[in-house]
């Protein structure tokens, strides 16, 4: 959800966060917690991934372990709920598409002056869901 409310591909948002992590800016981390599989067993699941940045120069940005047991969500209630980030990048598509066809805005660069603009509308909606 994060490269896509940047406007970015996925390989790219890596790119970047290991070029920043080795400069010291910030440290990245995959969170995981257990939810429910198809199966019915409980498994292992990423929920998200966690950022240290760093503020104050000389200083290394770094997670506790604090913050890898914290629970941030509850993976299977998020899932019954359908507040899964598929279903965000889906709704924030269809909502881009149904903006532009009521605008009747053939490829996404030209936008008449005053017209509302999807894709920011888009990005602001993936950043409100991220918060």
């Amino acid at each position: 959800m994060l490269a896509e409310s940047l406007g970015i591909c996925d390989n790219t948002l890596r790119e970047w966060t290991a070029q920043l992590q080795a400069a010291g800016y910030l440290y990245a981390c995959q969170h995981f917690t257990s939810m429910t599989g198809k199966d019915g067993q409980r498994m292992t699941a990423v929920d998200g991934m966690l950022y240290a940045v760093r503020l104050a120069p000389g200083h290394t940005a770094c997670l506790r372990y604090r913050d890898y047991k914290r629970q941030y969500r509850d993976r299977d209630a998020d899932k019954a709920a359908g507040r899964t980030a598929f279903n965000a990048i889906a709704n924030a598509d269809r909502r881009f598409e149904e903006a532009k066809n009521l605008e009747c805005v053939v490829d996404d660069q030209n936008f008449t002056a005053g017209s509302p603009d999807p894709m920011n509308q888009r990005r602001a909606e993936l950043l409100e869901q991220l918060r």
